[in-house]
């Protein structure tokens, strides 16, 4: 299989508002009303509303170019000139490339742009303004990485990764998108802002590269306020590639590596009451371990990495140390292993730089 690029971050979805009309052909929309290709809808008043919906449209044929997800607006016509009450564009990489593994740089999504206006025009009769004076309604992002190892290796990393993520994603959930599989799809989210972590290969139905798995970071942000306090703007002719980068990574840094550090330093601190509250009678490694994974949730990690652990129970040994490693490593679940080295392949991979722990 042809290697898919990683660490691009571009634009994946976007929906667009501010789209003025300046002129229609009224005959060209009605012919392609009557051929079901075009909603239209008249109002009183001289006002109607336009709707073409693509994505599951069995009759575009358009070129890649030209592809976008749906228009919808609302005009009045005085006598020729149009008066533009609401418009909005949605573009999707997947109509656009025929998939939407590797998401868009601002300068395709401008020429893209620019196709789908032009498509608008000669196809549909529809002339709008200059689309770089357009704002961003809606706008997803994300960020493709291959794996050093199978997805389900990294599966309780990530769940780790949304556990530490701030409280103001007031959502967080595991689910599985296909059948027989429950996790596959990790996010947290509020009514402005999404992250979302899950299985790219799984998704494209591709199998994984030389036992590699693709993880999808994906971040949406909702409305054009949200947009406009990340980015400084909502504007698309001020956005650039740099913008985008900068965003993922930062944000990434903020939602996890903050939370993951702190993390350790509490469930270290839970650990230790934890042990004190055991009792040494050749199963307390057994009993501890049970103890932190019938209470590990979504939202509740009581221990990270094993070798968390063995630095509470070092000290106290008494220079039986490799004992007690081989029995914990006998006594905890696999999943408490190399997760601190899994996280630390993530950061470097995203942030192109390595994650002090």
């Amino acid at each position: 299989m042809k290697e898919i690029p990683h660490t691009t971050i571009g634009i994946d979805y976007s929906k667009l508002r501010d789209i003025q009309i300046i002129s229609l052909d009224l005959s060209k929309l009605h012919e392609l009303h009557i051929n079901g290709l075009v909603n239209v809808t008249e109002h009183a008043g001289g006002g109607f509303t336009i709707k073409i919906e693509r994505h599951n449209n069995p009759k575009d044929n358009s070129p890649e170019l030209f592809r976008f997800n749906s228009f919808k607006a609302k005009v009045y016509d005085h006598n020729g000139c149009i008066d533009t009450a609401y418009c909005y564009l949605e573009i999707s990489v997947k109509l656009l490339r025929s998939h939407n593994i590797v998401p868009l740089s601002v300068i395709e999504y401008r020429t893209y742009l620019q196709g789908i206006f032009q498509h608008l025009r000669d196809d549909y009769g529809i002339t709008c303004g200059n689309p770089e004076l357009l704002k961003f309604l809606k706008l997803e992002i994300n960020v493709n990485v291959w794996l050093e190892s199978k997805f389900k290796d990294y599966v309780r990393t990530i769940k780790t990764l949304i556990a530490v993520a701030p409280g103001t994603y007031r959502r967080r959930s595991t689910y599985g998108k296909h059948k027989g599989e429950t996790d596959s799809s990790f996010y947290a989210e509020n009514n402005q802002k999404k992250v979302k972590l899950y299985d790219k290969g799984l998704e494209q139905n591709k199998a994984e590269q030389d036992g590699r798995g693709l993880l999808r970071i994906e971040y949406t942000l909702e409305n054009t306020n949200r947009i406009e306090k990340e980015f400084g703007t909502s504007k698309v002719a001020e956005f650039h590639d740099r913008m985008l980068v900068d965003f993922v990574r930062d944000s990434f840094r903020k939602d996890f590596c903050e939370g993951y550090n702190k993390l350790i330093i509490e469930t270290k601190k839970g650990l230790e009451r934890q042990i004190r509250k055991t009792k040494d009678n050749g199963t307390r490694h057994k009993n501890i371990a049970k103890f932190l994974w019938d209470c590990e949730t979504v939202n509740k990690i009581g221990l990270i990495d094993v070798e968390d652990y063995y630095e509470i129970v070092k000290p106290s040994d008494k220079g039986n140390f490799w004992r007690t490693r081989q029995q914990v490593k006998k006594d905890f679940p696999s999943a408490y292993f190399n997760q601190h080295i899994l996280f630390k392949e993530l950061c470097c991979k995203i942030l192109n730089e390595e994650q002090r722990i």
